[in-house]
């Protein structure tokens, strides 16, 4: 079968909340919540050869100063005072969307990731109407 050039494909917008993805608790409920997300659509949604997903969180630096995961990796680098935790954040989000996407791959559903900053609802309607893609959020 003949690959479909990227500029042809039909362009799927995947934006996963940011405290699933960048969830560190115990039992990683909340990446579980993005792998089945992302399994789902991959079931129900995508076509292996014909689509091209961007899969997106974004961070809100403004909210993410009393954020649970902020606070915890503020008190973590509390001994080592040269990592910025939004950084680390950063790092996290993006380490979780680099599996999902090699899900994907493995399935021959290209594949890029993205982790914005700012408010979700600016961020993600931004990204997807620079895209010219069709928006799935969960």
């Amino acid at each position: 079968m003949t690959s479909i050039p990227l500029s042809l494909r039909r362009k799927v917008v995947i934006a996963l909340d940011a405290d699933h993805v960048t969830s560190d608790n115990n039992e990683g409920e909340g990446r579980f919540l993005c792998f089945k997300t992302v399994a789902w659509c991959k079931a129900n949604l995508l076509r292996p050869q014909q689509d091209h997903v961007f899969l997106i969180t974004s961070l809100d630096d403004a909210m993410g100063a009393f954020d649970g995961g902020v606070l915890s990796a503020m008190w973590t680098s509390l001994n080592s005072p040269d990592e910025d935790p939004h950084a680390s954040r950063a790092k996290a989000a993006e380490a979780s969307l680099r599996r999902l996407a090699s899900a994907l791959h493995a399935t021959g559903v290209s594949c890029t990731i993205d982790v914005l900053r700012g408010p979700p609802a600016q961020t993600v309607s931004d990204s997807v109407r620079v895209r010219r893609a069709v928006p799935r959020c969960w």
